[in-house]
């Protein structure tokens, strides 16, 4: 799959930030995709997100 059409499909943003000194930084999504045993994707835990919700939701991705 075309890493574009991947992006798209995962919702995934991805942000080119030029800074004052003149380099440039990215803004993108942070987290870590959970996956099904069928390969299908199941949800996203974020950066920062709470560790009850995040076990939770690795918890489902293990199961299916």
């Amino acid at each position: 799959m075309d890493p574009a059409c991947a992006a798209a499909a995962l919702r995934v943003t991805s942000e080119k930030v030029p800074r004052e000194d003149g380099d440039d930084t990215m803004n993108n999504t942070a987290g870590v995709f959970l996956f099904g045993r069928d390969g299908r994707f199941v949800s996203l835990v974020g950066f920062h997100e709470d560790r009850r919700y995040a076990v939770s939701k690795i918890r489902r991705a293990l199961s299916r």
